[in-house]
This record gives C-alpha cells, sequence and structure tokens, in this order.
C-alpha cells in the first residue's frame, strides 16, 4: 500500500510540475517572460482519470492553463504522464502540446512526441520531434531541448533548424540563458556549424 500511495503522488505531483516547467521553458527560449514564476488556475484530474492512476499508476491527459505576468496565455497538454519504473524521481510524458498566445496577438505552437523530467538532476527534456510554429512564419525545429529547473538555462541536445520568410538558419546547438538573481537578461546563441541562407523580400505590387 505504501508503494502504491508513493507513485500515486509521484505521479500526480509531476503533472502539477512538468506542464508549468514545460510551459516557462517554451517562454523562456522565446523571451515572452522575465520571471519564472507563472500565474494560473490549478490543473484539474477528474474521476476516471483517478481511477486510470490507481490501476495503471498514470495519468492521461492532463492539461494545464495559465496566463503570465506579462499576459502571455498558455495552454499544455499530454497524452500521458507517468513515473519511470526503475529510476526513482524520474517522470516520462508523451505527445505534449502547447499553444501560446501573446497580448499581441502571435501565436505559438510548439510540440514533441516525448518529455522528461529528472528531479535529482533539475532538468527538464522535450523529445524526439520537438517543433516550434509561429504566427508570423517560423518553424524552429530539433531533436531535444533541455533546461534547468530554475529556468537560468536551456540548451538543444541536437542541432537546431529555424526557417522562416527571411531563410533558414542552421547550428550545431542553441543555448539560451537568464540570469539566475534577476530571470531577465536573456541571451540566446547558436554555436558549432552556423549557416544562415537569406531569401530577400519581393515587395508585393
Amino acid at each position: 500500500m505504501a508503494k502504491y500511495d508513493n507513485t500515486y503522488s509521484r505521479a500526480v505531483n509531476a503533472v502539477k510540475v512538468i506542464l508549468p516547467l514545460m510551459a516557462l521553458a517554451i517562454l523562456a527560449t522565446l523571451f515572452l517572460v522575465s520571471e519564472p514564476t507563472p500565474q494560473g488556475e490549478p490543473i484539474r484530474v477528474s474521476d476516471s482519470t483517478l481511477q486510470d492512476l490507481a490501476s495503471e499508476q498514470q495519468l492521461g491527459g492532463a492539461t494545464y492553463h495559465t496566463v503570465t505576468d506579462k499576459g502571455t496565455k498558455v495552454r499544455l497538454t499530454a497524452d500521458m504522464v507517468r513515473p519511470d519504473r526503475d529510476v526513482v524521481k524520474l517522470t516520462r510524458a508523451t505527445n505534449l502540446a502547447a499553444q501560446l498566445v501573446t497580448p499581441d496577438g502571435l501565436v505559438y505552437d510548439i510540440r514533441s512526441d516525448n518529455g522528461m523530467i529528472d528531479e535529482t538532476a533539475m532538468r527538464t527534456t522535450m523529445s524526439d520531434n520537438v517543433q516550434i510554429e509561429t504566427s508570423s512564419g517560423y518553424t524552429i525545429t530539433t531533436d531535444a531541448v533541455s533546461i534547468t529547473t530554475d529556468l537560468t538555462f536551456l540548451e538543444t541536445l541536437s542541432p537546431v533548424t529555424a526557417d522562416g520568410p527571411l531563410g533558414t538558419l542552421t547550428a550545431n546547438r542553441m543555448e539560451a540563458t537568464n540570469s539566475p538573481e534577476t530571470g531577465t537578461d536573456a541571451r540566446l546563441v547558436f554555436t558549432g556549424g552556423v549557416h544562415l541562407i537569406y531569401r530577400p523580400q519581393t515587395a508585393k505590387e
């Protein structure tokens, strides 16, 4: 009984941590927030979901909504969130999706096949087909992104490609950093084999 209670608590706590953390990781990458503290509603878990958790030690159809202090609306979903059976304090998620809507109307849609939060290493990873699409016409793709739980450091773990109206940028690695004291002073750095193919815009007649 004690083992089940522990697994249950880990799964529920993981939902409360991984989805908001993913939202903040995405926002930090796009420089949409200056402080790493979200304000929003608690996660709503249905009775049927709790029954699934009791039998499978996992949460299905997890959803998280919030609005940042800068007014950006965030919606995050995951098909499944579950604790790792072999590694303590490791939680996995599948089919992650997020939508961010900024106060000025820009929309960001983010997806990845898998995610993982490692409480021991204090890192969260979004992996497999990570893709960010913007309403302004840009698409950013990579295979994996890792972020520290204090939101001061984010890095891609594989090559990254950014494609949009102005052209295509590729690099071996991308890093985003924030000041741990203020949560500001954000920097975005591309390194290793950086290439930019510029496509001049043609004026419409």
